[in-house]
């Protein structure tokens, strides 16, 4: 299946992998023109990744070990079991994907995705949505990043981005408002985060402001 979604030029010019990669990700998923928060983290060196050891085996299916999430992206974790893909491994089968799913390659690039989102009642009429308890997917996104980096022994700089597909489907919420709707869409249909590159011991304070960077576009 071709992808439906409208993907960011500057990303494709600027880092031509990390495009690609994602357009694998949402063709593989069969994610159409559904909205999707997809997180990617690469090593800036080249690496070469046996995906079939264990350890590689255990970042996949453990997840963000520190997630409090039981729900909707469940720390990254694997539900089902891992499963081998073309690129390395995934948490899930991606022909019955339970709504997200975390991959890791065997070039050391890490690959996760959301698109399963709470229903808000807008006008009378259900709309996904997106608020701030997504905050934690970016912190954990990072936590798996990190783990990453340890496992595949890259000691190099890495870098980091995400990218929110069809972002105005989406309704904005705060949790603490009781999951009313609010007023507040995106004016972009692809929200791209810029690429972040650090060394390793900056991944998660490189996730706080990618985290942060959702926070203030969208006022949570």
């Amino acid at each position: 299946m071709v992808t439906n979604h409208k993907l960011s030029p500057s990303l494709e010019m600027s880092h031509p992998e990390l495009h690609r990669r994602l357009t694998d990700f949402v063709e593989d998923y069969s994610l159409g023109d559904k909205p999707a928060l997809i997180w990617q983290w690469r090593p800036c060196d080249l690496v070469e990744v046996d995906v079939s050891a264990p350890g590689v085996h255990d970042l996949i299916s453990r997840g963000a070990v520190s997630s409090r999430m039981q729900s909707w992206w469940y720390g990254f974790r694997s539900s089902y079991g891992v499963v081998p893909v073309f690129s390395g491994l995934s948490s899930t089968d991606p022909r019955n994907a339970a709504g997200w799913a975390a991959e890791i390659h065997t070039d050391g690039h890490l690959i996760a995705g959301l698109w399963r989102f709470p229903d808000v009642s807008t006008n009378g009429t259900p709309a996904a949505c997106v608020s701030d308890f997504h905050l934690d997917a970016f912190r954990d996104f990072a936590e798996l990043s990190e783990t990453a980096a340890a496992v595949i022994k890259s000691t190099g700089p890495s870098c980091m981005t995400a990218t929110l597909l069809a972002a105005t489907s989406l309704q904005f919420v705060r949790s603490g408002n009781h999951w009313r709707g609010q007023a507040q869409r995106a004016t972009r249909e692809t929200m791209q985060w810029r690429v972040r590159t650090g060394p390793n011991s900056q991944v998660r304070a490189i996730g706080d402001a990618m985290a942060a960077d959702y926070k203030r576009a969208f006022a949570f």
